[in-house]
Parts: structure tokens; C-alpha cells; sequence
């Protein structure tokens, strides 16, 4: 549905409604445009509010709705054709002023293009990545220019998803989800039109860096399929990564980029149009699927780049789909490529073939049909037999459904379909099969090495996973179940799970490794030797939770007063994405400590951080002294400010 409300409006609630809207579209592109086109026909008399900057406020996937300013409107024969861009376009009426900033992270820089807006507006910024590069537009630019426009801006610099979300604009380092979706020929796929665009290949890095010392480096890099094109297409780039010491350094930053962004490689896009069971999964930019079309060998894990989208009937007109391609920003977290499992078509192929040749050699059949007392025919028969008391082979068709027999003309029918829906049959093959509810008493692989039973809840994941009447399994991957694994361990000797805990905490203070080895007892009291470690964890686990995470995965038999604390703990201690964020859930300001840095945030916004030793902070404000080494700037009695030699 669209409705809209007047010009200059922010809050958008109780708009007026146009339910006479037709040919409505919204095109969202990754990056690129967000619109909304529809026409309106004159005989409602509506159309004479819409005015410069009304705002039309629309349904679009997965972020609900969206606000749309009057861009243009064309009166037509009988309607007026309307188009509208979304919110954030208005920012190309706005005007930054001299920022400057030299290889600042990403809220960093953020901040300082909000802070350099010389018109008052209703936009809220924000970015999470972190990544840092160096950045100067000096004077009055277009703020849109800035911001999104070209290699040069930001958004072309620190990479990123634009995500407009009315008057809130962020720019994150992953927006979409990765779903299951199948995009396949005879699932869901009216056409498909797929394109490469070599436009932006590129096969040699002329590459520059800066150092610290004001020391420049340079390397020049080959992609490995240089020798693949009838020439060489180069590129310059200067790195301002902080962690590219040498040249080698940035040659390995050059590999990477061909390794990861694959710019070597001509852009492959896909243009699908789908079917209506698209509509289940929300679509929006960024989220990925996997599409499988056998005419051309195509397998893979897509993003969604582009979708156009009718927001009266809330269906999918067209989506656009790329190739899903790591940045370098990407690279730490997504070190383990997961598997994607082809499904198996061919099975279903070698079904359809014997299906072809059985029905292409109809031989022995009889057709008979069956007439009512006034001569019309009510039924259809295939028989064995013309003789239909002799008949056991039998095919009968009319009003009610299609169903066979093997044992005679009155069943029982082992395959029928009948017009309330009903189909039954010992064996269906599908490729790909969409239901609401599934009603089933076994469920079951193709080799048996899985299985649902759907009546007991009993199941078996390869022998890795099993619950039957016997209970819960979880098997590791040496072939152990946990219980094995964990009685192994007791039966180890004390002294041994002692010098593994006394590792563990090497690093830590010295008082906490005293304490956790003043407290073990012998191997025949275990219990009272689990309760007392347990409890000495919690009480010195605020600064190691990991490895309080580790011992409560080997010993099961917690008590509930050692669960309630460590769920108390984990309030304020978490262990994420190999990060340990310290700070109670929901408040404004955490601390997050990373392999490279240790971050200050607030409002999860980074606004300091330590790495390499050296600490990154937007602003400061010292309440006492500053000392450099042997001088420092001390604040007199009368106001001023000293700055002196205090230390040999």
C-alpha cells in the first residue's frame, strides 16, 4: 500500500491512503537508487495534493515501509504518472565544509561529515566499520558527493552496505542474510537473463603506501590470470592500512585483493524473474541465495543486488542477482568457507527418463468409457482387460479424481488424486518440494545415514547426532560421545587436570593461578573437587570468561546456583566472534578487546581504541597535566597554560 502525507512532513503517521494506485513499482539497487513509480488516475481527485516534496510513504521487503519525496509527475491521459526518490536523496541539497581527516576509522569519519553539514536537516548517520583510511575534502562540496558518490567518497572508500532506512542512514560492513533459498529451472525461475561486464576487470596493482617516517613504498602486483586477456589492465591504489610495514606487505595486500575481491574476474550478474513463493523469504539488498539452472552449470551462492517490487499486490516483480565476493575487511571473519551441497537433480533426472520411456510404449492398454443412463460419457477407463470383471490392471478417471488399482476395477487404489486435494502414492519424486505442513511418519536420506522418525521425535544425523529411547548422543568428530570424553578426562590423574589449569591461566595474575591451585583434592572426591573448583571459577572468572566457558563445557553436573551466577556474569562478560566485549548488556558504553586493537565504545559507535601502542581518540579532554616524555603542559593558578621540562 502507499500513502502519503505533506510536504515537509517527518513523523510518518495516518497518512491518506491511495488504494487506486496502479503499476506501482519500487526499485531498490545496492548502493544505487531507491524509488518508488505508480500511477494514479485523475477521476480521484487526490492527485491535485500531490505537490513538490509530498511525501509518499510505501511497503517494500523486509524494512516495512518508506518514505519517498515527489521528485516529478507527469499528467497523462486519464492518470498522472508519479516518481519519488527516497529520503536520503535530499542530501544532495546539502553542503559539507572542510574535512579533513588522516586515516580515521570508519564512525570517525562519520562524525565529522555529520558535524560538517552546513544546512539543518532530520538525517541520523552511522556506520560499524572499522577500517581506517585517509580523507580531505576541503571547502563547500555537495554532501551527497561526498558521501556516495565515486571511488573518492566515503562510502567508496570504507566500503559498505548503504542502508537508508527513512531519515536513518547507516553504512554497514553486512546488512543482508544468507538464506536457503533455491533459485532453480522448473522450481521458480520464469526466466533467467545472465551478464558479464568486464568493464572493471583488473589485472595489475600499481600499489603505494605511506609510512609513519613519511616513508613511501611501492609494489606492483599481477593477478594470476594476467595472461588470460590480450592485455594488461592496471589500476593505481594507495593503501592507508596502518599494518603495512614493508614491501612485502603491500605486495601480500595486493595478493589479497585479487584473492578476495577477485577484481581480475568480469562482474556476473543474473536477472531472474521469479515465482510467488519468493515472497515467504522478504528479499532485500544484500541477502544471498543459492541458484542452481542446469542450461547453463550454474551453482552458487548469490547476493541480491537489485529487486523491483509491487507494493499494492506485494509481489516480486524482478530480482537482480551478483556474485557474492569478499572484501578485504571480510577476510578475518570469514576464515572457513562452508560447503555448499549440491542437490541431487540427477536422481530426479534418471526418474523423469524412466517415467519417458515407460509412458513411450503404451502397448496392452484398453480404453473404455463409461455413459450414464442419457448416453453422456461420466468415466474414463484404462484397463488390462476389456472384460472389466476380469480386469486387475486398471487406470479409472472422472469427476472425482485419477486413481489406479492393481487388484480390480473397485481398488484398492494404491495412487489417486482427487479433487479435494488428496494424492496418495508410494513414491513421489520432486527436486524441490514447498509446503505449509508436512504430515510424515519417517523421514529419511537417500542413504539411510539420516533420519526423522515424525511419530516418536526419535532421530540420527549420521551417528553424530542421536536421541532414541535410549536417550541424547552428541558424538565428536574422534568418534567419542561427550560422555566417553568427559570420563576419560576424570580418569586421567589430578595432577594432570591441575598442570592443564595451571597452563590455562599462565597468563593471568598471579593470585588468581594461586588460588585456583590451592583448592584441588584427590581423583576419589571428585565431586567435592568440582563444586569447590566451580565455585573458585566464579568467584575470579570477571576477567577470564573464556576459560570459565571451557570448564563448564567438560563438567555438566552444575549445580543450579553455579548456572543462576554464570548467567549473572554473562551479563557483563561475553565471549563473541573471538572478541571478549566487557560491559552489562544494553548499556552505552562497552569495551571490546580484539586481536588488534582495544576498542572503547559507546552507543556501538568506536569512538577510541589502542592498537600497536598507540592509542586513537576523536576528542579529549585531560583535567589535570600532559607529559611527553621529560616535559609536560601544566595549567597555572591563573588560567594559563605551562608547558616545561619536569623529568631528567
Amino acid at each position: 500500500m502507499i500513502e502519503f502525507f505533506p510536504p515537509g512532513t517527518t513523523i510518518f503517521e495516518g497518512g491518506t491512503l491511495l488504494p487506486k494506485s496502479f503499476d506501482a513499482r519500487v526499485t531498490h539497487e545496492r548502493n544505487g537508487k531507491f524509488d518508488l513509480e505508480f500511477k494514479y488516475p485523475l477521476k480521484d481527485l487526490k492527485y491535485m495534493e500531490f505537490k513538490q516534496k509530498t511525501i509518499f510513504y510505501t511497503d517494500v521487503p523486509y524494512m516495512k515501509k518508506q518514505a519517498m519525496y515527489l521528485s516529478s509527475i507527469k499528467k497523462r491521459n486519464g492518470y498522472v504518472e508519479v516518481y519519488a526518490k527516497h529520503l536520503f536523496f535530499l542530501l544532495s541539497k546539502n553542503v559539507t565544509k572542510d574535512i579533513k581527516s588522516s586515516n580515521v576509522i570508519g564512525p570517525t569519519i562519520i562524525s565529522r561529515f555529520t558535524q560538517s553539514l552546513q544546512i539543518p536537516h532530520n538525517f541520523t548517520f552511522y556506520t560499524n566499520i572499522t577500517d581506517s583510511h585517509a580523507f580531505n575534502e576541503p571547502g563547500y562540496a555537495n554532501a551527497m558527493d561526498v558521501f556516495a558518490e565515486g571511488k573518492h567518497s566515503i562510502l567508496g572508500q570504507w566500503g559498505g552496505v548503504l542502508v537508508m532506512e527513512n531519515w536513518d542512514i547507516k553504512l554497514l560492513q553486512r546488512f543482508g542474510r544468507d538464506t536457503e533459498y533455491l533459485v532453480a529451472k522448473r522450481k521458480n525461475i520464469n526466466d533467467i537473463e545472465i551478464d558479464e561486464d568486464g568493464e572493471g576487470v583488473v589485472t595489475r596493482l600499481f600499489l603505494t603506501a605511506e609510512l609513519d617516517n613519511d616513508e613511501v613504498i611501492e609494489a606492483i602486483v599481477d593477478s594470476p590470470l594476467i595472461d588470460e586477456y590480450p592485455q594488461v589492465y592496471g589500476e593505481v591504489r594507495e593503501s592507508s592500512n596502518e599494518k603495512i610495514k614493508t614491501k612485502a606487505d603491500l605486495i601480500k595486500y595486493g595478493e589479497d585483493i585479487f584473492r578476495l575481491q577477485r577484481i581480475d574476474l568480469p562482474d556476473e550478474s543474473f536477472t531472474v524473474d521469479v515465482t510467488d513463493d519468493v515472497k515467504e523469504y522478504e528479499f532485500t539488498i544484500d541477502d544471498t541465495a543459492l541458484i542452481y539452472y542446469e542450461d547453463y552449470d550454474l551453482y552458487k551462492r548469490i547476493v541480491v543486488t537489485s529487486y523491483e517490487y509491487d507494493p499494492m499486490s506485494h509481489k516480486y516483480l524482478k530480482i537482480r542477482f551478483g556474485d557474492k565476493k569478499k572484501t578485504l575487511s571480510q577476510q578475518t571473519s570469514e576464515k572457513v568457507e562452508k560447503d555448499i551441497v549440491k542437490p541431487q537433480f540427477n536422481i530426479i533426472s534418471e526418474i523423469i527418463k524412466d517415467i519417458t520411456n515407460k509412458l513411450g510404449d503404451p502397448t496392452g492398454g484398453i480404453i473404455k468409457f463409461i455413459q450414464d443412463n442419457e448416453g453422456n460419457i461420466i468415466e474414463i477407463l484404462i484397463t488390462d482387460n476389456d472384460n472389466l470383471e476380469l480386469a486387475m490392471d486398471i487406470w479409472r478417471m472422472n469427476i472425482q479424481g485419477i486413481s489406479h488399482s492393481s487388484t480390480g476395477i473397485n481398488g484398492e487404489f494404491d495412487i489417486a488424486m482427487t479433487q479435494d486435494g488428496k494424492i496418495v502414492a508410494d513414491f513421489i519424486a520432486t527436486g524441490v518440494l514447498n509446503a505449509n505442513l508436512i504430515k510424515a511418519g519417517m523421514l529419511r536420506s537417500l542413504d539411510g545415514s539420516t533420519w526423522i522418525d515424525m511419530e516418536s521425535g526419535y532421530f540420527n544425523f549420521k551417528d553424530r547426532i542421536i536421541f532414541d529411547k535410549d536417550g541424547f548422543i552428541l558424538r565428536l568428530s574422534n568418534g567419542k560421545t561427550i560422555e566417553q570424553e568427559v570420563s576419560d578426562n576424570v580418569d586421567n590423574s589430578i595432577q594432570e587436570a591441575t598442570t592443564t589449569m595451571q597452563s590455562n591461566l599462565e597468563q593471568t595474575e598471579e593470585l588468581i593461578r594461586r588460588e585456583v591451585t590451592e583448592n584441588y583434592t584427590a581423583k576419589s572426591d571428585f565431586e567435592t573437587y568440582q563444586s569447590q573448583v566451580s565455585t573458585k571459577f566464579d568467584q575470579t572468572s570477571e576477567d577470564f570468561l573464556f576459560q570459565f566457558t571451557e570448564l563448564t563445557q567438560q563438567i555438566s553436573n552444575l549445580d543450579d546456583d553455579t548456572k543462576a551466577q554464570f548467567n549473572e556474569l554473562i551479563k557483563y562478560i561475553r565471549f563473541e566472534n573471538g572478541n571478549i566485549i566487557l560491559g552489562e548488556v544494553g548499556n552505552e558504553i562497552t569495551l571490546k578487546i580484539q586481536n588488534d586493537r582495544i576498542a572503547f565504545l559507546q552507543n556501538n559507535l568506536e569512538v577510541a581504541y589502542l592498537s600497536n601502542n598507540t592509542l586513537y581518540i576523536t576528542d579529549t579532554r585531560v583535567l589535570n597535566s600532559i607529559r611527553i616524555g621529560n616535559f609536560a603542559f601544566i595549567p597555572r593558578s591563573n588560567g594559563n597554560l605551562s608547558f616545561k621540562k619536569v623529568g631528567e
